[in-house]
């Protein structure tokens, strides 16, 4: 009950500190977060899936660079760190695979589904799957090309339909021969075909393809 106007004021700074509190722990992508392109029609198309990214840049970098010297902000990239690395672990296990637990494959991938480097982390992944970088890049980024890397799925649709009539008029010609990655590739155009269940059960069918059609297996993790 509120019976005078200190109480009221009270109240209302403790509503704005908690809803302050709030915004700075849930990560919500805000207007500011993103460069002013990204407000136009193309540059909504060209980020629409980099926006948490940009959002976590500001949220979680740089504000753990600032505040460098609270213990709070340590312990909050131990647990995103490990959350990122079991994110890796069960998606491997339900996608039916084995996942590679050394020490440096399990940091790399640990720290880029942690988030924690923000669109820095994104542009790394990019700059590897471009030959800019060393390195065979992190799971999330085998399956896709550079422009899916670079603009989101929608963009790497049309890359890899590209890519399949491509490969389809070089198999015509005779000069070359279908792979289990082409016919991965062609699944990713089913309807729901990311949910993890039909995942197992595409790569069930593309592995007895393979076997009974001696189709190459060229697949490189997902």
């Amino acid at each position: 009950m509120i019976n005078s106007k200190h109480e009221a004021e009270a109240l209302n700074e403790f509503q704005a500190g908690t809803l302050k509190d709030i915004d700075s722990t849930v990560l919500k992508p805000g207007l500011g977060d993103a460069p002013l392109f990204a407000h136009e029609e193309w540059g909504k198309f060209a980020l629409q899936f980099k926006k948490f990214t940009l959002g976590a840049t500001n949220r979680i970098l740089y504000s753990g660079v600032q505040r460098r010297h609270d213990a709070n902000v340590y312990s909050g990239i131990t647990t995103m760190l490990a959350m990122g690395a079991l994110s890796y672990v069960t998606m491997k296990y339900l996608r039916g695979e084995e996942p590679d637990l050394s020490f440096e494959n399990l940091s790399i991938e640990a720290i880029d589904r942690s988030g924690a480097l923000g669109i820095f982390g994104e542009l790394f992944n990019i700059g590897q799957k471009a030959g800019l970088i060393p390195g065979d890049g992190v799971s999330r980024y085998y399956s896709r090309g550079i422009l899916g890397s670079l603009f989101g799925p929608s963009i790497g649709s049309m890359e890899d339909m590209q890519s399949l009539l491509l490969k389809g008029q070089s198999i015509a010609r005779g000069d070359s021969e279908l792979t289990t990655s082409d016919i991965q590739k062609s699944f990713r155009f089913i309807p729901y075909q990311n949910l993890f269940w039909f995942t197992g059960l595409n790569n069930q069918i593309i592995s007895r393809l393979s076997d009974s059609a001696n189709i190459e297996e060229t697949r490189k993790g997902y």
